[in-house]
């Protein structure tokens, strides 16, 4: 099984990076299912998937695809850490 970084990569070559939110400060970007987050991501892996800065400006949420779509694109369990 691919680790989500790899995941995460795929998703960017496919443009679908887009759909994960961005938070400020240290949390940079993170996916929660109900009170259990999936995954976390810093500026330095916005940095290292999109090449500049300016990749994390261009993240937005879609409500019509959701978070389940998106666990469901990573393989994730529900209940992650």
């Amino acid at each position: 099984m691919s680790s989500y970084r790899d995941k995460l990569a795929q998703l960017e070559n496919t443009g679908r990076l887009r759909y994960l939110k961005p938070l400020s400060g240290r949390e940079g970007c993170h996916i929660k299912y109900g009170r259990h987050r999936m995954l976390n991501m810093t500026s330095n892996d916005y940095l290292g998937f999109g090449g500049t800065g300016s990749c994390m400006r261009g993240f937005s949420w879609n409500p019509e695809i959701g978070i389940p779509w998106i666990i469901s694109r990573l393989d994730l369990p529900h209940r992650a850490f």
